[in-house]
């Protein structure tokens, strides 16, 4: 089966010699059917040719109209708002607020223009219905359906209310501007010369233009009958025998009247000689499968499994894969299967769902962000996501690399303009500092004329993902070019940055203008796989269609909002609703005609479909349904796809003691001829081990260490270490101490404080304290710390009442001692927070957040509940590791008997403070030497039985804040 355009090609060379052909002016719906056509044209005379004048409807209206431009949507709805302003100079509004109703009013004045309706009449009539519903008092059910069309457009009512009085006046004002400037819009031009032919006397002019031209005959090929003003242009062209027309439509649904893909045919009807529809639809056989998956990537990967099987079946230019939801077009490329040769696509994809959009939308937040602060320095977020952004080629450097780690490592949360101080142009361009809105636009405009250029010159060949990334950001740079051009003069003259940053309006304009623009990318349409649009597909045929996103909602696409209501648009014949559905209704059922194998995929996932109300299209109900009542030659197959998700079991997870982990432990904590291990073993490495032997293994043997992250709040552990440091200098060392000591050191408690927040908890993370959490934080470590002194001065007065005083020895102090294990020597280290000497004795403070009154009856002896992997003590046991610390390290004559003590921060003033281990008894030398023993047996199990694996712990009660939940996938 030949071809629509073929058949086309093959009529005229039948009624026209070559040289002929030439002089003929040929009008299609778009560029690619023009191409299409020219290949065919070549195919059939096969002797070299002057091929004949062909033009898109706009291209061609520019030949006609008197040199107009047809200008873009932006430039129109800027227009719009400059005489809005002119009308109503107390509004107010800005151009962001504006821009949603400027897209209404232009396609509503569209609508009038095709459908050339009289438009005073036309608003004359709005006002008298909008003075009445004010009067009146309406069906509030009708009120709430109107309603519904402009949800999330703010604001509503009062602002429709307002624009409804004055639409007359835009109207008029709008083209009467844009005509003297010698610009225009597609459907205006499409009126006026509606118009002009339906004067007598301007109707020979334009027909000796055309002969003037050199055109011998127009043809307009393919087109959908939308609108009085284009069926009156080719009627009465036709009429005046200058040109014909051959429309591209089936019997099907085109002489059957509840079939919405003929409406405009019925509607509009084309002249009598045209009508020679052909009857496909009907008889032709087809193979049809309706392809239910759920979820974008599950279709998409469908889609690839689908051509895998069936593309090389065909010519690759004869296979078509209709991408109804833009989303769908990543997905779909990377989905792909390889070898599958060149790709050409023609497709419309709004321009905020591309990866140049979410980089460009980063740097205009970090500008807006930095100037709502007030700050000199950008938010660290923005600027790691732009360093790190897979479109900057720049990201995957050492410099950047280093850059982004130091951040997380230091903590800046707002980083400093000196660190950003970068030698690459594009990289300085990012955090430059713009003086004024127009500035920000030339330096983004700037920013991807850079990374254009830093694609094209990139040693590698030109992929296919590289060319779609240069295409979007040609894309972006155009459209920056046109808002920096329009910004200045047209909507903030003069407006300096500060001010249009506070009101975050240059943000809103380039969010809404992105949110609503769309780029067509740009191919070879002739050769390859082809993805398109389906309004790409005007007057072409394939073979293997493929439909991707057939849920109602997605298509047919939901209609616009609309100032004018449905009453009026009937009386005056104004496009309706259902003519824009039709016209979708239209391209689904053409695209079908001359098909072969057709496979439509749509969104099964019944979940998804309930929230957001996205039912099978009734496109796909009408093929299963009344197509294949009407077709008995169609085969169709209806499937339900899901995602094959492989069964596992999530077993215990053990590490072995495998010779080379043994080999490893080794290696890091045993002493070497001599020389220092590269690790010891703390307190903590014991406690981790009792706990979770896995994840001993990961955190002391593999050292795997959590992703570094800013911390704008500070955490439990930074808090912890903040404390310990406002206590380490707030309190003298071997001064004793006393209640007028202690008096004073509440007067420096705030000055300490500011002190440790101002240079960092260890001189390289840094703390910012100024306002909200973070602030709050600082003043209750200020009530902590009071509460800390008070229980001090109880402490105090308990002492004097025996004649006792008592002196601070020691804060975070750090104490290591080798211990021998199997003739080799192991070192242990430790960091007490505080040793005091009381009474010639020491005792050895920790300080701790957790509740203590668990540990009041524990005894030196119960070294099963000291040890346990159950129920540890991990408290107790430090405090014992760090007596024998004390013990080894100190000489015979230094050494003095050991208390241990847990200061609690969380008691309250009535509570005890300070809680003594083993009711004050002094640690006993024997009792030290026994935990030697029972140290030394713990880590021979560590470092020398191999029998013992790195296991699991059985007490899902320790995994809850586990920094390995992920690994080990336990089901908590």
């Amino acid at each position: 089966m030949y071809s629509f355009l073929y058949n086309i090609a093959f009529h005229l060379s039948k009624n026209y010699d070559p040289q002929q052909i030439s002089q003929l002016c040929l009008i299609f719906p778009n560029y690619r059917a023009q191409l299409f056509f020219n290949k065919y044209l070549g195919q059939i005379y096969k002797v070299p040719l002057w091929a004949p004048a062909t033009y898109n409807l706009d291209s061609w209206l520019a030949q006609l109209t008197d040199n107009l431009i047809i200008t873009d949507e932006l430039t129109l709805i800027i227009e719009l708002y400059e005489i809005y302003r002119q009308i109503c100079p107390e509004d107010l509004d800005n151009f962001e607020t504006f821009y949603p109703f400027g897209k209404i009013l232009l396609q509503d004045f569209e609508n009038i223009d095709i459908s050339l309706a009289n438009p005073q009449k036309v608003f004359q009539n709005l006002k008298e219905i909008q003075e009445l519903d004010e009067q009146v008092s309406l069906d509030q059910e009708v009120i709430q359906n109107f309603w519904q069309a402009f949800k999330g457009i703010q604001p509503l009512e009062k602002k429709f209310a307002q624009i409804w009085k004055i639409l007359d006046q835009l109207y008029f004002l709008f083209q009467q501007k844009l005509i003297s400037q010698k610009r225009t819009y597609y459907s205006l031009a499409l009126k006026e010369l509606a118009l002009q032919l339906m004067n007598p006397a301007q109707r020979e002019i334009i027909l000796t233009s055309i002969v003037q031209k050199g055109w011998l005959k127009l043809y307009f090929i393919g087109f959908y009958p939308l609108g009085r003003a284009l069926q009156q242009i080719i009627t009465l062209l036709e009429e005046a025998g200058i040109a014909e027309s051959f429309w591209d439509a089936d019997v099907y649904y085109t002489q059957v009247a509840y079939q919405e893909a003929g409406l405009g045919f019925r509607k509009f009807p084309v002249p009598s000689q045209a009508q020679q529809f052909c009857n496909i639809l009907s008889n032709s056989p087809k193979e049809i499968e309706v392809i239910g998956a759920p979820l974008r990537v599950t279709q998409s990967q469908i889609v690839g499994q689908a051509l895998s099987q069936h593309w090389q079946n065909y010519n690759l230019e004869e296979i078509a894969i209709i991408v109804l939801d833009p989303h769908f077009l990543f997905p779909v490329l990377n989905s792909l299967p390889e070898g599958i040769g060149k790709i050409n696509i023609s497709l419309q994809i709004p321009l905020y769902i591309t990866p140049a959009y979410n980089f460009l939308q980063v740097f205009v937040s970090m500008h807006q962000k930095q100037q709502q602060v007030d700050r000199a320095e950008f938010y660290y977020q923005y600027v790691c996501s732009l360093l790190s952004h897979p479109l900057l080629p720049q990201s995957q450097t050492l410099p950047v690399q280093q850059l982004i780690q130091k951040i997380y490592q230091e903590n800046w949360v707002w980083v400093p303009n000196s660190m950003l101080a970068f030698e690459d142009p594009l990289l300085r361009l990012l955090f430059q500092k713009p003086g004024s809105v127009l500035e920000l636009y030339i330096q983004m405009k700037a920013i991807v004329q850079e990374l254009l250029s830093e694609y094209s010159q990139a040693d590698v060949q030109e992929s296919d993902s590289q060319r779609i990334q240069t295409e979007i950001l040609y894309s972006f740079y155009t459209l920056l070019n046109r808002i920096a051009n329009l910004y200045d003069e047209k909507i903030y003259p003069n407006q300096t940055l500060p001010v249009a940053l506070q009101q975050g309006n240059f943000a809103k304009i380039f969010e809404q203008v992105v949110s609503q623009t769309q780029m067509s990318f740009t191919g070879e349409p002739l050769t390859g796989l082809q993805i398109l649009d389906l309004s790409q597909t005007y007057s072409l045929d394939f073979k293997y269609v493929i439909f991707v996103g057939m849920n109602e909602g997605i298509f047919p696409p939901s209609i616009s909002p609309t100032f004018i209501p449905l009453n009026l648009k009937k009386g005056y014949h104004l496009l309706l609703p259902e003519d824009q559905t039709s016209k979708w209704a239209y391209l689904f059922y053409r695209i079908l005609q001359r098909a072969e194998k057709i496979q439509f995929f749509y969104n099964s996932d019944p979940d998804e479909n309930k929230v957001a109300g996205m039912e099978k299209s009734r496109y796909l109900l009408q093929v299963q349904y009344e197509w294949v009542a009407q077709n008995p030659n169609l085969k169709v197959i209806e499937t339900l796809s899901t995602p094959q998700v492989p069964l596992f079991t999530i077993h215990p997870l053990t590490i072995p003691k495998t010779p080379s982990i043994l080999e490893r432990l080794h290696n890091l904590y045993f002493c070497k001829d001599n020389v220092t291990p590269l690790k010891a073993i703390s307190p903590s490495a014991i406690n981790t081990y009792l706990r979770c032997k896995l994840q001993f293994y990961l955190s002391y043997v593999l050292e795997l260490s959590p992703l570094e992250s800013i911390q704008e709040e500070l955490e439990s552990s930074t808090i912890g270490n903040i404390l310990h440091a406002v206590l380490e200098r707030l309190f003298p060392l071997e001064k004793p101490i006393t209640l007028e000591l202690l008096a004073a050191l509440k007067k420096r408690i705030e000055e300490i404080i500011s002190q440790v927040y101002a240079e960092g908890v260890d001189s390289k993370r840094q703390i910012y304290a100024e306002h909200g959490y973070n602030y709050l934080m600082q003043q209750a470590l200020k009530d902590i710390i009071e509460k800390i002194i008070n229980h001090e001065e109880k402490r105090v007065k308990e002492l004097e009442e025996s004649s006792k005083v008592y002196t601070i020895w020691a804060k975070e102090k750090q104490i290591s001692t080798p211990l021998a294990l199997n003739d080799e020597q192991i070192l242990l280290k430790g960091k007490i927070d505080r040793i005091d000497i009381v009474d010639n004795q020491f005792l050895i403070l920790d300080y701790k957040s957790g509740q203590l009154s668990r540990l009041k009856k524990i005894q030196p002896q119960d070294w099963d509940k000291i040890f346990c992997t159950q129920n540890p003590k991990p408290e107790v046991l430090q405090g014992l590791f760090y007596a024998y610390l004390l013990y080894k390290d100190l000489p015979a004559s230094d050494y003095k008997p050991v208390q241990l003590g847990i200061y609690s921060l969380r008691a309250k003033p009535h509570e005890q403070g300070l809680l003594y281990l083993f009711n004050k008894s002094p640690i006993e030398q024997e009792t030290l030497q026994t935990f030697e023993q029972k140290l030394i047996t713990l880590l021979q199990e560590i470092f020398f039985n191999p029998e013992i694996n790195f296991s699991q712990t059985s007490n899902k009660n320790f995994c809850q804040y586990c920094t390995y939940q992920k690994i080990c996938l336990r089901d908590l």
